[in-house]
């Protein structure tokens, strides 16, 4: 697996009209973003979209926040949704994983 390298993305939250029309969301450049945040806001949420062309690295970033929270002994599992229509949970998951998340369905409160 290639090394993972930390761009410190920012991120922001979509207007309605950037919603309704994301043709004027895509020609926009970053200085005109509006308020941003990082990984660390978006953390803070219970969900999050992230939307971004194709090849952008979302995949990468979000394996790699789910290594970095399971390092820290939270809860964090990296599952890829066109995986799920093919096969269940604990064959895409490592055995190591498998243990944490049958942990994480018997924990009370305990977000992943």
């Amino acid at each position: 697996m290639a090394e993972f390298i930390d761009l410190q993305r920012r991120f922001r939250e979509l207007t309605d009209e950037e919603v309704d029309d994301p043709e004027t969301l895509a020609a926009w450049s970053d200085h005109m973003a509006g308020p941003t945040g990082g990984w660390p806001d978006l953390l803070r949420h219970h969900r999050v979209v992230l939307l971004a062309e194709a090849g952008a690295g979302k995949t990468a970033e979000m394996r790699h926040q789910a290594m970095q929270l399971a390092a820290e002994g939270k809860f964090a599992f990296f599952v890829a949704l066109e995986d799920l229509d093919r096969e269940s949970i604990d064959q895409i998951l490592s055995t190591d994983e498998e243990r944490r998340f049958q942990k994480w369905t018997t924990a009370t409160d305990a977000p992943a």
